[in-house]
């Protein structure tokens, strides 16, 4: 008798309420010096917890021992709430009683406002700070990369004869990125312009960082390759093809909240960082022609290679990826593709002082402050993943900046600026 797979829910730890809040009055008039008006549990939902859904498979181990790849559906969600702080004291412009001279004080203490709605209510949801349709084309993009690898091309030959007469020229005048260098200089002599020398060397620079990344760094690469294709032996075997896209943005947010005559300043922090993971399990036996390159995905690939600047707008669009990818998803079967999305949303809250509305008749003896923390993980897998598509990459701008690219980016506006004005 077979036993079929069944779906599990599971959970570890619990959230219970969080801190006790009082309310408490000083000098209420002559008579009553203190009352403690109540005292009560906040509301606020505070722990750990953690619900894992998944499918079982009996006798995974052994199947999976024997070669049957098995793939299911899982997600799991891990949500922390921490709260901690102590509410505002006020006391009263005007006498409240005369013959002492005092005032009336009142005072909360604990995190009572908390379970405000805009200090996240009883339970602070995660807030995600990103759109739907920024989560689709970063999924897009990732399979799209998977499928692209799954090619089984260690070289590109075709792309690498394409660009030969480049290649060529490089070699024959290995010294052209310091002619910008050797020509200030020479002018400078004339001139006695110190400032030509200046230029000169940035442009050498440039050119230099230009030829080293986009000239010397993929010939070896290229070399790389092909001697590892030459070498492999050729038998039928497993191989994970993988892509992947990351997000991560945050934001800060001040606010006030108005509060009996009264008024909290509060600040709200957010981060939200997704790391998707794409993959392609695929048992073949990959030809010397097509680990060369030499085959309908690098002849797609190809026109679009050669274009000059092609790759500054791979940068922010998916189209090389997307043109090598066409040919394995249409002709290849693979035993299983899915894709994993890793997600940390935080929210901070924190009330950081108190201030009287003008009018109000009372004066702030102390400030509500504290802070409301919710965190939480997630990771899900899907099962499939989607066919291959043009995407636009969610953040590129800020990608691009915040690595190499960015250096490529001065470098080739450089370049082209001295080509615009030498015209």
């Amino acid at each position: 008798m077979t036993v079929r797979s069944y779906h599990r829910i599971r959970s570890r730890g619990g959230l219970t309420f969080g801190p006790v809040y009082g309310w408490e009055t000083y000098d209420l008039d002559c008579n009553t010096p203190f009352v403690s008006n109540f005292s009560d549990n906040t509301g606020l939902l505070v722990g750990s917890l953690t619900t894992t859904e998944d499918v079982v498979s009996p006798g995974y181990r052994k199947r999976s021992r024997s070669g049957e790849i098995i793939l299911s559906p899982y997600s799991s969600v891990t949500e922390n709430h921490e709260v901690s702080g102590e509410g505002w004291r006020a006391r009263s412009d005007f006498e409240s009683c005369l013959a002492t001279h005092v005032h009336r004080e009142d005072s909360i203490n604990g995190p009572l406002y908390f379970t405000n709605p805009m200090l996240g209510g009883q339970h602070a949801t995660p807030i995600s700070l990103f759109s739907d349709s920024e989560m689709k084309s970063a999924i897009n993009v990732a399979a799209t990369q998977a499928w692209s690898q799954s090619n089984g091309n260690d070289a590109q030959i075709l792309t690498d004869i394409g660009e030969m007469r480049q290649t060529l020229a490089m070699f024959r005048q290995p010294m052209s990125a310091i002619q910008p260098l050797l020509r200030a200089i020479k002018n400078s002599r004339k001139a006695r312009l110190v400032s030509n020398v200046g230029q000169g060397a940035l442009q050498t620079a440039t050119g230099l960082w230009l030829q080293y990344r986009y000239g010397i760094r993929p010939l070896v690469s290229s070399v790389n390759s092909v001697v590892k294709a030459l070498n492999e032996i050729r038998v039928k075997k497993r191989k994970t093809y993988r892509g992947k896209y990351n997000l991560n943005r945050s934001n800060s947010i001040p606010f006030d909240l108005p509060d009996q005559g009264m008024v909290h300043q509060c600040r709200e922090s957010q981060s939200d960082v997704i790391n998707i993971r794409a993959g392609i399990l695929i048992e073949e036996l990959v030809s010397l022609r097509t680990s060369l390159g030499v085959d309908a995905s690098g002849m797609l690939a190809l026109p679009w290679e050669l274009v000059p600047f092609s790759f500054v707008a791979d940068w922010f669009v998916n189209v090389g990826s997307f043109l090598t990818a066409i040919s394995p998803a249409l002709t290849k079967s693979p035993l299983g593709t899915w894709y994993t999305i890793q997600r940390e949303q935080r929210r901070l809250i924190e009330m950081l002082g108190t201030t009287t509305s003008p009018g109000s008749g009372i004066s702030v003896v102390r400030g509500a402050t504290g802070t409301r923390v919710a965190t939480f993980l997630s990771k899900s897998r899907v099962v499939g993943l989607p066919f291959p598509s043009l995407a636009f990459k969610p953040q590129a701008l800020g990608n691009v900046f915040s690595d190499v690219r960015g250096l490529d980016s001065f470098a080739l506006a450089l370049q082209q600026l001295g080509r615009i004005f030498k015209a």
